[in-house]
This record gives structure tokens, C-alpha cells and sequence, in this order.
């Protein structure tokens, strides 16, 4: 449990003593740090730069931040649901000639060389 997680990451608090601790109640930082909920206060870089310092990677390199779940863009949100006919309605109405720039768009995330030709031809 979680619970069981943040004791095993306490030297001075056991289960039951994160548990009345915690109770489902949330501290602020400086609380926290009182309590021995955490080690350090700081933001988003200072965790980062933690976390570097425990895998042994220098400060200065640089390093990916994934998001997990990856967060929706606008246009996955407006077509959450929606279904595939109603999908292409909207993206037609709002992007008219999104179908050209789908078609050319592998090429832009790919490394390798091609040519694309000033035109394209349709059949009907």
C-alpha cells in the first residue's frame, strides 16, 4: 500500500506511525518536513536534480522528462468520443486540407531524405 511505501522510506516512522500521520490528510511542505514526511523542500528542478544525483548522472547534462499518462492536446480532448465519421467532419471543418498534411506528415518525423513533389494528384 502506500502507506506501507512512504514507511519503507521513513528511518524514523513506521507504518502505524504513517498512518496516524497521514490519516488521509494532506500536509504543506514545511508541515511536512516537521513530521518527517519528506526530506527536502523544493520544486520540480531540485527533485529532478535529486533524482540525477541518485542515478549518478551530472547536474549540468541533460536528461528527458516524460509525462505519464501522456496529457491530451485540445484536439484529442475535442475528439475524445467522438465517432470516426464526426471525427473527420470537424477536422475538415476546422483544418480544410488536413488530409494533405497528414499525408506529407511521416516525412517530416523521419531522419532520412526524400522528395516531395510540388503537387498532388487526386483521383475521383
Amino acid at each position: 500500500t502506500f502507506i506501507t511505501k512512504v514507511a519503507q522510506g521513513r528511518e524514523n516512522l513506521d507504518t502505524a506511525a504513517v498512518h496516524d500521520v497521514g490519516a488521509g490528510r494532506v500536509w504543506s511542505g514545511s508541515r511536512a518536513k516537521i513530521l518527517d514526511l519528506v526530506d527536502e523542500i523544493g520544486g520540480l528542478h531540485h527533485s529532478i536534480n535529486i533524482a540525477k544525483s541518485a542515478a549518478g548522472i551530472e547536474a549540468h547534462q541533460e536528461v528527458n522528462i516524460l509525462e505519464y499518462p501522456r496529457a491530451e492536446s485540445p484536439f484529442e480532448k475535442m475528439l475524445k468520443g467522438k465517432k470516426v465519421q464526426t471525427r473527420i467532419e470537424l477536422m475538415d471543418e476546422i483544418f480544410p486540407g488536413w488530409e494533405k498534411v497528414m499525408a506529407i506528415l511521416p516525412v517530416f518525423l523521419d531522419d532520412q531524405p526524400y522528395l516531395i513533389m510540388p503537387y498532388q494528384i487526386e483521383i475521383k
